[in-house]
């Protein structure tokens, strides 16, 4: 085609490209599968995050609250829970066993 632009003329060529965008493959059902199983192991080893603030006097049971809602939790097991019932019961606190689970160092049970 021809083209007058002010009194010039100029011509005008059509160019056609062609552009190949190679296509993704779809996922296998393995990577899918694979995908899946990642995202299960992930959800499981997330926890939901809790903060509490327990306030009271002494002597209230503050740390044998917490120490029943951690062993209610499964986050002690039977055979810890066990120990700590023992251990109290030989000095004469046995309803100190589930403070003990906080209080770790015979300091702390000591008070």
């Amino acid at each position: 085609q021809e083209t007058c632009i002010s009194g010039q003329s100029a011509k005008k060529k059509e160019i056609e490209i062609k552009l190949e965008v190679p296509k993704a493959k779809p996922p296998s059902a393995e990577s899918i599968a694979k995908k899946l199983q990642q995202i299960e192991l992930q959800e499981k080893e997330l926890k939901p995050l809790l903060n509490l603030v327990v306030v009271g006097h002494v002597d209230a049971g503050k740390s044998t609250l917490m120490g029943h809602l951690l062993f209610k939790l499964d986050y002690v097991s039977k055979r810890v829970m066990h120990k700590f019932e023992k251990e109290s019961k030989e000095i004469g606190k046995s309803s100190f066993a589930f403070a003990w689970i906080m209080d770790e160092h015979d300091e702390e049970r000591a008070r």
